[in-house]
């Protein structure tokens, strides 16, 4: 390489390539740049002497040059790949324009000399990367400096990026990623979003609506969390994937947090149902201010509002009435009540709408309600232990107890240091617990889910003294019209006395204490039968069934 003064009034060149180097980061330019068709290798990554660089740059093509009034600087540059003279030339003018200096091309030199202007360049780094396999264009990286706030320049294949050092770290990830061998046939884009995950997603139902199969036509690749990747070896997919982004960027830019009230439903039920009817959407409840968080686009808001526009209604409320009724349990009565509700001497409609799992149920009309009362009443000692009433909200649950609750000992502890027994206690309801749930279908129609326990206490204790729990239970879904009667059974009791009497002492030998007294054996079988009648409530009858109840307390006080 031969570089010679042409002119006296110009500084001296430098003559020797490495004369003036400085570099504290990596330099490497495979002892000194070679020229291969007309190309140069070079690859520069990190802090190097500004005077350097411009020696690396220009005297591989055996330009001379001459510095002019440029002072000597620490510049960061990233530079990697084959360059030919004109590329290597655009380049120093990105250089020299970030350093305050400007290049003129003087005939068969090229003199770099220091600018008149102010700049506001300094600090900044340059990256330049020419792509070996994927096929570039400006509308593949037109988004770059959205992603990043720098300036990029495109000519050729050869990219030149200027902005800091932290965003060439991001672009030299992003280039690398994208810029391999096996792409090498594809035509790419790269787009800028806010959430690169939603935008694939989004983009992937697009195709799908199309009927178009994603595999071997269109590939998304993130290049971190804001921007992604899109290949095709069709041209014409490309085209159009840059067509809808717009649309789709504009949806995902209006993203944001909000906040949705409920009156009416619980929130984490809402949630459910929501993400039932699509889980991509993000929402969360919070049951204590009772209020949906969502995280999405206005589309996603307009969609949720909908949904919570239509599930969060004033509930309908029903109105049960509940008999309990204890009959005296024999063959007869089985008999009797068997013949009664298989409609042998009543005329009880419906029969067909229930559907008892648990015990047996039928459905009858009020007015048949009184004529079975008195039929139990006077052929099976019959009488109505409880007819409480209650109103509850349709899908929710309500329970009737007429219980005691029993405690007895759960666990038991030994503590080593005090040398003591800790004993744990819980509580038990024995007795009569009634557990409604009923759902309006429509305005007729109710499904009724029902749960009947009867329990009571043995005689007798059981490990470690405590009692013994004896349950008898009914457990039935089925279908009821609105003020029709649903009438549950099964629920059998056995209870056995032992009456003794006679002179103390003597009554208890064996043998001869029956001549001192007598004994009575007494065992009692009886049936409780559960009466359901729900109603459909609305503003009207409400107001009906208020007056009523309020004329029954007069009638009451008064008497």
């Amino acid at each position: 390489m031969v570089v010679t003064k042409t002119d006296n009034t110009l500084p001296e060149p430098i003559k020797n390539y490495s004369q003036g180097v400085g570099f504290k980061g990596k330099v490497t330019s495979l002892d000194k740049p070679k020229i291969l068709e007309k190309k140069v290798k070079i690859s520069v990554s990190g802090e190097v002497d500004f005077k350097g660089l411009l020696e690396m740059l220009m005297t591989g093509f055996g330009t001379e040059y001459v510095l002019s009034g440029v002072d000597s600087m620490l510049v960061q540059a990233n530079i990697e790949g084959d360059y030919t003279q004109d590329e290597v030339n655009r380049l120093l003018e990105v250089i020299c324009q970030v350093n305050g200096c400007k290049i003129i091309n003087v005939g068969m030199r090229y003199v770099v000399t220091k600018g008149n202007e102010e700049i506001n360049n300094l600090g900044l780094s340059v990256f330049c990367y020419r792509f070996k396999y994927i096929k570039i264009t400006d509308a593949m990286l037109e988004k770059l400096s959205v992603i990043n706030k720098g300036s990029t320049v495109i000519l050729n294949d050869m990219l030149i990026y200027l902005g800091s050092q932290e965003e060439i770290i991001t672009i030299r990830n992003m280039v690398s990623a994208i810029d391999k061998e096996i792409l090498s046939e594809y035509f790419g884009l790269v787009v800028t979003v806010k959430d690169a995950d939603m935008y694939i997603s989004k983009m992937s139902e697009f195709f799908i609506g199309l009927g178009v199969s994603l595999d071997g036509v269109v590939s998304f690749m993130k290049l971190g969390n804001s921007a992604v990747f899109v290949m095709s070896k069709t041209e014409e997919y490309i085209s159009k994937v840059k067509e809808v982004s717009q649309v789709i960027i504009n949806h995902l830019d209006d993203t944001g947090k909000y906040t949705l009230n409920l009156k009416y439903r619980l929130a984490s039920d809402v949630v459910l149902y929501i993400q039932k009817i699509d889980t991509k959407i993000k929402v969360f409840a919070d049951d204590i201010t009772n209020t949906i968080t969502l995280y999405g686009s206005k589309i996603e808001l307009r969609q949720v509002s909908e949904i919570i526009k239509t599930i969060d209604r004033k509930p309908s409320q029903l109105y049960v009435k509940v008999y309990l009724i204890d009959v005296k349990s024999n063959s007869s009565l089985d008999a009797g009540v068997e013949a009664v509700f298989d409609g042998g001497s009543l005329k009880i409609s419906n029969i067909t709408k229930a559907a008892a799992i648990g015990g047996f149920g039928v459905v009858s009309e009020l007015g048949n309600l009184k004529t079975i009362f008195n039929i139990l009443e006077r052929n099976f000692s019959a009488r109505v232990i409880s007819r409480p009433s209650l109103f509850v909200r349709s899908g929710e649950e309500a329970k009737i107890k007429f219980a005691t609750s029993v405690p007895f000992v759960s666990s038991k502890t030994i503590t080593p240091i005090a040398s003591g027994i800790v004993q744990n206690v819980e509580y038990r309801d024995v007795g009569i617990i009634l557990t409604l749930k009923g759902v309006i279908i429509d305005n007729n129609e109710i499904s009724l889910d029902v749960y009947v326990e009867n329990s009571s206490l043995q005689a007798r204790a059981g490990v470690e003294e405590n009692p013994i729990f004896a349950t008898d239970s009914v457990s039935t879904k089925f279908l009821v019209s609105n003020k029709e009667v649903a009438i549950l059974g099964g629920i059998k009791l056995s209870q056995k006395d032992l009456l003794t009497r006679g002179i103390p002492v003597l009554n208890r030998m064996r043998y001869v204490g029956a001549l001192f007294g007598f004994q009575n054996h007494n065992r009692d079988k009886r049936e409780m039968i559960v009466c359901l009648c729900p109603q459909i409530m609305n503003s009207g009858n409400m107001d009906e069934l208020g007056i009523r109840i309020l004329n029954q307390y007069k009638d009451y006080l008064n008497n």
